[in-house]
């Protein structure tokens, strides 16, 4: 049986078709996109789903150029030159959604020579939206398309039938993030946490609350971009510091006994080696998790780990 994919590759898949789909886009200096308020990206998001993030072009264009788009920069160069930041969201089987995912890019697009391209493509139609709004729609590739001048909005649905906004952020998130490339949340941190520890073999329940991410770039020698060092950290908010007190222990103790599982998928070994490289932390109610130096080829295994919970989706 073929195996599902995961929202990981889900991602990697949007971000492909977005390059494509910007691509028609003509070559043009771009002024700085300026948010008016900080977080305004998500309230741009639908409600509801398994997973949030955003990523800063300035700081993880390499990481967005190794990972995304496999190295391959000289057909992304206009588009990154073109996007300041991105913020998305991808939906699990169980969130009731009728897309898979929603993707907001903010930069400088020249909107009229996209729709003039658009135009002239037999698989790009435009269609009208609930709300009377007109955006574009492939067939081939199931994407929907609405063009602002400093605004992309992709989805496999009608971008503008929004009937749940994503109208706030994890309380500590914007903190969380500021010196990270790309942070992102986890709606249901206990399920997916517990599925963590179910494929790791751990017998341990964390109450998780809330669940964020991120990648930091380390300094390092190297002028190889994909040899660029990243750390991702995980902050795991428990309900009290008593808790997180608990579960540190806990945690740390059964690191010293477990090993990879015959049959254990890559992603989750790596995640394993992840939580073992080194002591897991505490700071009141959270637990921090620190990886050890990763470059780019193990943060793609790494992207995996979304599989772990979501199994059964598939962007299509």
């Amino acid at each position: 049986m073929k195996k599902p994919e995961c929202p990981g590759n889900k991602i990697m898949r949007l971000l492909f078709f977005f390059s494509v789909l910007i691509l028609f886009f003509s070559c043009a200096t771009v002024p700085r996109f300026s948010m008016q308020e900080e977080g305004q990206e998500f309230t741009i998001l639908p409600g509801g789903g398994f997973v949030y993030f955003w990523v800063d072009i300035g700081s993880g264009r390499s990481l967005v150029e190794n990972i995304f788009f496999n190295g391959d920069s000289r057909d992304i160069d206009d588009i990154l030159n073109r996007t300041n930041s991105a913020a998305a969201v991808v939906f699990g089987p169980n969130e009731g959604s009728q897309r898979s995912f929603f993707l907001a890019a903010f930069g400088s697009y020249p909107r009229s020579m996209a729709n003039f391209s658009f135009s002239f493509s037999r698989d790009w139609r435009t269609q009208r939206s609930s709300t009377g709004s007109r955006y574009w729609h492939s067939r081939s590739s199931s994407l929907s398309l609405a063009l602002a001048r400093n605004m992309v909005l992709v989805s496999d649905h009608d971008p503008f039938d929004v009937s749940l906004r994503n109208d706030s952020v994890p309380p500590g998130f914007l903190d969380f993030r500021r010196d990270k490339a790309l942070a992102g949340w986890i709606n249901d941190p206990l399920e997916f946490f517990d599925s963590l520890m179910d494929s790791m073999e751990i017998p341990i329940r964390i109450p998780a609350e809330e669940l964020y991410f991120g990648l930091i770039s380390l300094p390092n020698a190297h002028d190889d971009e994909t040899e660029k060092l990243w750390e991702m950290t995980m902050h795991i908010r428990v309900g009290s510091d008593r808790d997180a007190r608990t579960f540190q222990g806990l945690l740390n103790i059964a690191m010293l006994f477990f090993r990879p599982a015959p049959g254990m998928d890559m992603s989750t070994q790596l995640l394993l080696s992840l939580l073992m490289a080194n002591p897991i932390q505490q700071n009141e109610e959270f637990l921090i998790l620190r990886s050890p130096p990763m470059n780019v080829a193990a943060l793609s295994l790494l992207f995996g780990i979304f599989s772990i919970s979501s199994s059964n989706i598939s962007i299509y």
